[in-house]
């Protein structure tokens, strides 16, 4: 898939994830300083990681390393999934796609030590994305049906949505535009505004 389109799809679907609005990062790098090192303060460096995707990828990746460091002290599971998760956004926004899938495979696992479902599918998509950006479309596709079956068993529709265009789009670099059109409109038929689960701290 064109690289400037998963940078713009990171950057919507992520609205999704931890529903952060935008106008309040002044006053989140305002509490920062004051903020203890607990599990708050990794909130705070993550909601800012978010934002930050869409304007300064650097500081974006700077935040989520913060965000990691704070909640490995912690020993927090779930924040360090989440931490994970931002920067392998930023690192794969940036091009670094081998840093990115490295990232990626960390959050997955700690998904899966927590049993979070929806971290888990989240994950595999992403991961998928990762393989997609090296070549690697066999393996690109394995994470997607997965992270589609996934959402499908628990009615994810913004993720079941986001997957069935991912699988259209490997079918369609390999040249199979008849299999990417299936996907494509098997993704146009999904119900809309039906509401999803998110990522939640």
């Amino acid at each position: 898939m064109n690289k400037s389109l998963h940078l713009i799809f990171f950057c919507l679907l992520n609205g999704f994830l931890y529903g952060q609005n935008p106008n309040e990062l002044d006053s989140l790098l305002k509490l920062l300083p004051n903020d203890k090192n607990d599990t708050n303060k990794v909130k705070h460096l993550i909601f800012i990681s978010e934002d930050l995707c869409q304007s300064d990828l650097q500081k974006s990746l700077e935040y989520g390393k913060q965000a990691l460091a704070v909640a490995e002290r912690l020993q927090w599971k779930k924040g360090m999934a989440a931490a994970y998760m931002r920067i392998s956004y930023a690192l794969d926004a940036l091009g670094n796609f081998s840093a990115a899938l490295e990232n990626r495979l960390k959050e997955l696992q700690l998904w899966k030590d927590l049993n979070y479902q929806a971290g888990i599918c989240e994950a595999l998509g992403t991961i998928g994305i990762s393989y997609s950006d090296q070549g690697y479309y066999i393996k690109a596709m394995e994470y997607y049906l997965d992270a589609l079956k996934l959402a499908e068993e628990f009615d994810e529709k913004e993720k079941i949505i986001t997957n069935l265009c991912n699988i259209a789009s490997v079918h369609s670099d390999h040249g199979d535009h008849v299999k990417a059109l299936e996907y494509y409109f098997k993704s146009r038929k999904q119900p809309k505004n039906t509401g999803t689960k998110i990522l939640s701290l």
